[in-house]
């Protein structure tokens, strides 16, 4: 074999990885495209150019349906308690949003530690899996419970440092405001 033969099937086999690549690549993209628009459902809400589908909120619907529901629970008591998981899923979404365009971010170190801690005290009594299927969650649902927590102690953290409240604004608002919404015996 000649060079001009070597470099002839060399821009051959160069146009024909990068037609695959092009070809892999837009499949991919349409896959995700098409898996977007799909398999997570109708979008329930949107925050800040991010959308919650109807697919992120059934672990948390699920888990507190099987956690708050007895036999005693109305129509209307399933539907409150559905509505709240989604208020709940769509409220942390916001807060992760916001805490993220301020520079906070969750440890994921530190989470992936919390979950693995969490899940072998699942797995003294039972599979994960188990426990999974139990509450009718994916594998994921835990970490995302997780994360949820995580988020709230961050927010605390990040408002306690930045929201200043002094004793004498504190007590002018209770009186501004204490036949409203501070009364006995709540």
């Amino acid at each position: 074999m000649n060079t001009n033969s070597v470099k002839k099937y060399t821009k051959i086999a160069v146009i024909v990885v990068a037609a695959v690549l092009v070809f892999a690549l837009l499949c991919f993209g349409l896959s995700k495209l098409l898996n977007v628009s799909f398999s997570r459902g109708q979008i329930i809400a949107e925050y800040d150019g991010e959308s919650v589908y109807d697919a992120d909120v059934q672990d948390i619907i699920n888990y507190n349906l099987i956690i708050h529901y007895d036999g005693n629970t109305t129509e209307a008591g399933l539907n409150q308690i559905m509505q709240e998981a989604v208020v709940t899923y769509v409220r942390y979404k916001a807060m992760e949003i916001d805490l993220g365009k301020k520079g906070y971010t969750v440890d994921e170190d530190e989470l992936n530690k919390t979950f693995k801690e969490a899940k072998k005290e699942i797995e003294k009594t039972q599979k994960y899996s188990e426990w999974c299927e139990m509450h009718r969650v994916s594998k994921d649902f835990l970490k995302e419970e997780l994360r949820r927590y995580a988020l709230a102690a961050l927010y605390n953290e990040v408002i306690e440092s930045e929201v200043k409240v002094t004793e004498a604004e504190a007590r002018e608002y209770y009186s501004l405001h204490a036949i409203e919404k501070f009364r006995l015996p709540a």
